[in-house]
Parts: C-alpha cells; structure tokens; sequence
C-alpha cells in the first residue's frame, strides 16, 4: 500500500530546491507497522562509474603482480589477478583488454622469443 506522508509545496512531480516538504499531522492508518522503503539516489550506483573503479582495481592488480614477478606466464598472471580480486570477479576477457592497455603504456611488453611471456618495465 501507498500512503502519503508528506505534502510537497508546490504540487508537482518534479524536485526543485526552493520546494518545501511538511508532514501530514492528520495522517492515520489501520495498520500498526508501516514499512518505509530507503530512498534511493542515482549518484549512489552509477555503473558506468563502478566498472571504470574496477578497470583502474584490475590493473592495479596486474601491476602488482609483475612488479613482484618481473617476468610472468600470460595465463598464470591472469590467474593471480583473479585470485588477489576476489571482491568481485572480473571477467578473463576484461583482464586482457587491461593487459593490452598497459603494454600500450608501456608498463608491460611482451618477451620477444615467446609471446605467452610478459615483462614489467616500470
């Protein structure tokens, strides 16, 4: 069920920041519980924003580890990125695209005998 606890002034659907909000005193109900759900906000989850925070987590996760490592296996460096991201689980093909993206900046390169092998640079 709905019920209207507030009175907006002016009556209108939409929020502007000069509207004033009362409660209504002669509010009544049968019920002896009512439940008020959380308002929710658009800035709170944003997803564009959440998968550009997981890109930046996932590639600092892929510098660590050939920091450490200096020389690494392309599929066991994946391996390690998903095992130190447990938060969430990034997708392997995500991973690759960073993994790109980094020997684009020149933090990675691959080894020129095999190309499976990855070099940290930085």
């Amino acid at each position: 069920m709905k019920y209207k606890l507030l009175d907006k002034q002016p009556n209108t659907k939409t929020f502007d920041p000069d509207d004033v909000f009362s409660f209504q005193e002669d509010f009544k109900t049968p019920l002896k519980r009512i439940v008020l759900p959380m308002p929710t906000l658009e800035e709170t989850y944003q997803k564009a924003r959440v998968e550009e925070d997981r890109g930046l987590a996932i590639e600092a996760a892929i510098v660590r580890v050939m920091k450490s490592r200096k020389m690494l296996n392309y599929t066991n460096l994946i391996q390690e990125v998903l095992g130190i991201l447990r938060q969430f689980k990034p997708d392997p093909k995500i991973i690759k695209k960073k993994i790109e993206t980094l020997i684009e900046k020149e933090f990675l390169e691959r080894d020129k005998e095999d190309t499976t092998i990855l070099k940290y640079l930085a």
